[in-house]
């Protein structure tokens, strides 16, 4: 599938499943082109994302422009953090691209010591982020409405992950995410989960494709950051390394 038959795939799913532009945070793909370039090709499924405009700013309508264009602006300084949430995840992207060129993961304070926020925004422009309840909310998710919002959009949101037809890596980021994947079929999740040697729980999808599951943490889950990150990547690793 070329870029501009998964963009026009991905905007058929959510003319027809969330139509309402000022109801439902639009996410995805920030860059159809610059993902499908990626090696591997991974899909971060979140709980939601935080809407709500801090210090004035509006609603957040489109989680694939922030992304774009960095959670504050352009203006930003050289050396200007994007949150920790988003400094995680281009630590996993540039992490996977290493150990899938067949290096090592890349020192901790080498991924963002050396990078400027134009350079970590161009490794977001690699990402896509599918958010299960796409109301969004505010800055903590609440578990008891989170189900019930997946059960709604179930057939939206099985449509949209079945638009990445060419993904590799699925990582459920968060508690019960994993659990809310499976147990609404939103991907072709097997009976049975295995663990990686250092006990992350992973599967591979029953469907042609094969693509992997991982179970993880929030990307901004509270703890070592660096631990976060590498193990991640260590499982990752392990999972790329076994053959198709």
């Amino acid at each position: 599938m070329d870029a501009s038959t998964l963009a026009a795939a991905e905007a058929a799913v959510f003319a027809e499943h969330f139509p309402e532009a000022d109801r439902w945070v639009r996410d995805g793909l920030v860059d159809p082109g610059e993902w499908l370039g990626a090696r591997p090709r991974a899909v971060f499924i979140l709980k939601e994302v935080n809407r709500k405009g801090g210090g004035g700013s509006p609603e957040l309508r489109d989680l694939r422009q922030l992304l774009w264009d960095g959670p504050k602006s352009r203006q930003l300084g050289p050396k200007a953090s994007l949150g920790a949430t988003w400094n995680a995840v281009i630590r996993w992207m540039v992490g996977f691209e290493a150990l899938r060129a067949g290096g090592r993961a890349p020192p901790w304070h080498a991924v963002l010591k050396r990078a400027t926020v134009h350079t970590r925004l161009d490794v977001l422009r690699r990402v896509c982020v599918v958010n299960l309840n796409k109301a969004g909310g505010a800055g903590q998710t609440r578990r008891k409405a989170l189900a019930p919002a997946v059960e709604a959009s179930r057939a939206g949101l099985a449509a949209q992950l079945d638009v990445y037809q060419d993904a590799e890596l699925f990582i459920c980021c968060g508690h019960n995410v994993a659990r809310l994947v499976e147990q609404h079929q939103l991907l072709q999740i097997p009976d049975q989960w295995d663990d990686t040697h250092r006990g992350v729980r992973y599967c591979r999808t029953t469907d042609a494709a094969r693509r992997w599951v991982v179970d993880f943490v929030h990307p901004n889950q509270h703890g070592s950051g660096s631990w976060r990150v590498y193990a991640l990547l260590d499982a990752v690793d392990e999972l790329l390394s076994i053959r198709q």
